[in-house]
């Protein structure tokens, strides 16, 4: 206990013990934590319903058609074991999770960053800014997927510095878990077979082990797709997919009656297009549910690729359009209610993201100019820049899936990406000397 008191009088930003940095972490992520917890509790989204009910699918033995098994098995787990307390469960066990990618962010930037200054402040902008630790309150998929992307990036540190038997197996492992969690996690493969390939060029040690791991995480996804398709007709780990497809085809006018596969389709399409705008009792969601309901998931995704197949410039284009479009929203934010909250937190939230708070047009600007300083610098000091190129082509295939995929709050999607980001932002201030 005397040793602790010591380490708290010491200057965290100055001090270049880690010891004393991960204490004052930790010391400081639980007090946020636990006041957070005590104001907010437990947050449900418009999302939460799907996930609080769909482990019962699964349990039944079949897939639901919107959410990838992961987070509905878990929060059914915990409702088996606490009833109505499931939800409080559940937020305790993203806190616990997030607490361990604390130790996995600090030591991950510690292999990118020189300066201990930087690496602390890094640290602790992640450990408690509001945009990524509020997630931890909400039953969805955000909190997992933000702690499991810094805890795959650490792995794959990890298995860089000093190949171990543990970190090719984590590294495929936490993959498909993630996956399982939220098929957008799909962004980290273009990276992770980069890493692969590298390392079994170099002839690492268990560099066979890793790819093999890969591969197999490879083949149960497929196979879960295939499981998908013989349910729901697509092939596929969802519908998700095509229900942004539908939302960008109703959104720029593109799709037709003649793009329905039956007469039946065709008339309801009809109707669905004829109304005016004031008139639709439905929004882009509920026309698709109704679809999929009356017609079924192959169906409504074979008028889809009819539209998309008549109008693909006309459908790229307005892709394009967006990825201009949303270089002017926010990267990140949370979905926290103002009003409910205390007048503490609620001054915590709000000045935090009054000191940092960024639009996407700021990560564009990023990753190009990060691009440039790796070259730069790879070269003047001759070093391997392989994690650097990982941690930039993970962020950039996460950008573009958000950009080319999303139809809204694009921040929910990117947010896995915002601690990497942090991370890229840490290393560039140490290449550029920034104290």
């Amino acid at each position: 206990m005397k040793r602790i008191k010591e380490i708290l009088k010491s200057n965290p930003f100055s001090s270049n013990s880690q010891n004393v940095q991960l204490l004052w972490l930790y010391a400081i992520a639980i007090i946020f934590s636990l006041c957070i917890y005590a104001d907010i509790s437990v947050a449900y989204s418009n999302d939460s319903q799907h996930y609080m009910t769909a482990g019962e699918t699964y349990l039944n033995g079949r897939l639901h058609n919107f959410r990838t098994p992961l987070y509905p098995l878990v929060y059914h787990f915990a409702k088996t074991m606490a009833g109505s307390a499931a939800g409080h469960i559940v937020v305790i066990l993203q806190i616990l999770l997030f607490m361990f990618s604390i130790l996995a962010f600090y030591r991950s930037c510690s292999f990118l960053v020189q300066s201990r200054r930087i690496v602390f402040t890094a640290s602790l902008l992640y450990t408690i800014h509001p945009g990524i630790i509020l997630w931890n309150q909400f039953i969805i998929t955000e909190s997992f997927a933000i702690s499991g992307a810094v805890i795959l990036f650490y792995f794959i540190v990890e298995f860089y510095k000093k190949q171990r038997l543990w970190s090719a197996v984590a590294i495929p492992a936490t993959i498909l878990a993630l996956i399982a969690l939220r098929p957008s996690s799909i962004y980290f493969t273009p990276a992770l077979a980069l890493f692969a390939l590298f390392m079994l060029a170099k002839r690492k040690k268990f560099a066979w082990t890793l790819f093999s791991g890969l591969f197999i995480s490879a083949i149960a996804v497929a196979g879960y797709c295939f499981k998908y398709y013989q349910e729901y007709g697509i092939f596929g780990p969802s519908n998700v997919n095509i229900l942004n497809q539908y939302y960008f085809l109703r959104k720029n006018n593109l799709l037709t009656p003649d793009d329905a596969t039956n007469g039946s389709m065709n008339i309801l399409v009809a109707d669905i297009l004829s109304a005016e705008e004031s008139e639709r009792s439905m929004d882009q969601f509920q026309e698709f549910t109704y679809l999929v309901n009356t017609f079924g998931h192959k169906e409504t995704n074979n008028m889809i690729k009819s539209a998309i197949g008549r109008e693909r410039k006309s459908y790229y284009r307005f892709i394009l359009q967006q990825i201009i479009e949303v270089r002017n929203f926010p990267a990140f934010s949370h979905f926290v209610n103002m009003a409910t909250v205390s007048p503490l937190t609620k001054i915590y939230i709000k000045g935090c993201f009054f000191l940092l708070a960024f639009h996407f047009h700021i990560v564009y600007i990023f990753l190009i100019a990060y691009a440039f300083v790796i070259i730069f610098y790879s070269q003047k000091q001759k070093n391997n820049s392989l994690i650097h190129w990982v941690i930039l082509l993970t962020v950039g295939s996460n950008l573009i899936l958000v950009l080319t995929g999303a139809i809204s709050e694009w921040h929910r999607l990117f947010a896995p990406s915002m601690p990497l980001f942090f991370m890229m932002i840490a290393s560039a201030a140490d290449k550029l000397r920034i104290k």
